[in-house]
């Protein structure tokens, strides 16, 4: 599992932010037939860390989020509501282990 899915499932198993998109989340583009308030999101970076002894098995991923809506309050609280899921989480979704997650703005 990737950490984008893993994310995803996250997302899709939290009240708040599906009450509001229910599970129109999608990778890169929403298909065009999708009218309702939806989410996408992109991995536009990331990187294996490393030590001095060489590999960790740990990597760092940047998730972008972008919320759309015909209304803008409706977007800006679906993007709290992804801040409030992800904000502060650490813990394991299906088989990826999350240290933590930073939300930036």
């Amino acid at each position: 599992m990737l950490i984008e899915e893993a994310l995803f499932a996250k997302l899709t198993a939290t009240a708040g932010v599906t009450n509001l998109v229910a599970t129109r989340i999608y990778p890169l583009q929403a298909p065009q037939t999708d009218l309702d308030d939806y989410v996408t999101y992109e991995r536009p970076s990331g990187a294996p860390y490393g030590q001095h002894s060489g590999p960790s098995g740990l990597t760092w991923a940047r998730v972008s989020y972008s919320c759309h809506s015909s209304r803008y309050a409706n977007a800006k609280t679906a993007a709290k509501a992804i801040r409030d899921a992800l904000g502060s989480f650490a813990g394991v979704v299906g088989s990826v282990q999350i240290g933590h997650c930073i939300a930036e703005e």
